[in-house]
């Protein structure tokens, strides 16, 4: 400031970044070729992988020795997975880990491999460490696919809430092998079929559609037929186009945060513990019974949803969901959106509508779920 003069300086800050995303769909002759090609170029890396994933996925193990072949291990290390791997001690351990092995901040970038969990904590601690480095994910899971492996988003669970602590970091590369699925428990893939209905109920009545004709086989094919994979690719197409649209999250009204305002909440509160597929389809399941009573959805349609629901393997209702959890999940969503309390609400069923929704709107709402389908 001088003689009472203020000087602004307007500055483009944005981060412009690129991520290669490779869904593989068939093999060729070479499985090192695959990977020569999926992973760009990459000459060395430093490896973090799911045991669990690595102990009884045959393919994967294959796999991760053609990537070796290909982008040659400076360090390895294997760790748990599942929601373990995001805490704030596994956080401190990776960190370690980095520093321990001198992870350069662009020559050789992290390669995690393992599901959504694990790829979320990686991510995360590469984003930190020395202000960012590089990350390429692989998922092992349907969830890892149609979910973690695909945004910028990064984030660890912290004082017992879920994603408290997060950052976006987007992968230098994402490849998707839908392989890796085959020995996957079915709870694990019905997880999965919740994100992939998210994304028909907000963008694609034809994606809803297509899971009707064949959801029961979905889960139990593992996706590992031919209409699986076009089911995968076209969600995976309508997952990137909204995603990358925003990748910074400039607009919190999302259509594809469907599914995720009160999810959260019951993910980290109900008991028995909850998928994070689980969690989403109660969500959407009570969302979309308040469109019933709102108007912008037919009580056909929420019965349409609640079947697809249980025919995937997934609950419409839970006997743990009362007035004192959802009134910490809204609350917790409204600051998470800066104050907003317009939800996504499905209506009709491959659009979005944005409206409040209060406590007791949701609670007579869950009236209208069939009670016998509840998770208990």
């Amino acid at each position: 400031m001088s003689d009472g003069t203020i000087r602004k300086w307007g500055l483009d800050a944005t981060i412009k970044r690129s991520c290669i995303v490779t869904l593989i769909n068939r093999w060729p002759s070479s499985i090192e070729a695959v990977w020569q090609d999926a992973l760009g170029g990459i000459e060395a890396a430093h490896y973090v992988i799911d045991r669990a994933a690595l102990r009884s996925n045959e393919h994967l193990r294959a796999a991760i020795g053609a990537m070796k072949s290909v982008a040659v291990p400076r360090s390895e290390t294997i760790i748990a997975g599942a929601e373990r791997s995001k805490s704030a001690a596994a956080l401190r351990r990776m960190i370690d880990w980095f520093d321990d092995k001198n992870v350069a901040r662009r020559r050789e970038p992290i390669i995690a491999i393992g599901g959504g969990a694990l790829l979320d904590m990686v991510s995360f601690s590469a984003s930190i460490y020395r202000r960012g480095v590089p990350v390429v994910k692989i998922p092992t899971t349907l969830i890892g696919i149609v979910d973690a492996a695909l945004g910028a988003k990064t984030a660890v669970n912290f004082y017992g809430r879920k994603n408290l602590v997060g950052s976006f970091h987007p992968a230098e590369a994402v490849v998707l092998e839908p392989k890796f699925m085959k020995s996957l428990p079915r709870q694990h893939i019905s997880s999965g079929v919740a994100e992939i209905l998210k994304v028909g109920l907000a963008k694609d009545a034809t994606l809803v559609d297509l899971l009707e004709t064949c959801v029961e086989s979905l889960v139990v094919d593992r996706f590992q037929t031919d209409l699986g994979s076009q089911i995968l690719e076209r969600a995976i197409d309508l997952l990137l186009a909204s995603v990358w649209s925003d990748p910074w999250e400039t607009q919190l009204a999302r259509d594809l945060d469907l599914g995720h305002s009160l999810s959260k909440v019951f993910e980290e509160s109900l008991d028995p513990r909850l998928t994070h597929g689980e969690a989403v389809a109660l969500d959407m399941a009570i969302t979309c019974a308040s469109g019933v009573r709102i108007g912008v959805i037919t009580v056909d349609e929420l019965r349409r949803i609640e079947s697809l629901m249980h025919r995937a393997g997934l609950p419409s209702d839970h006997s743990g969901i009362n007035q004192a959890v959802l009134r910490r999940a809204r609350q917790d969503t409204i600051v998470h959106r800066d104050g907003s309390k317009l939800f996504p609400i499905v209506g009709p069923i491959g659009q979005i509508s944005f409206l409040p929704l209060h406590v007791n709107e949701l609670l007579l709402a869950q009236r209208l779920l069939r009670s016998d389908k509840k998770r208990t």
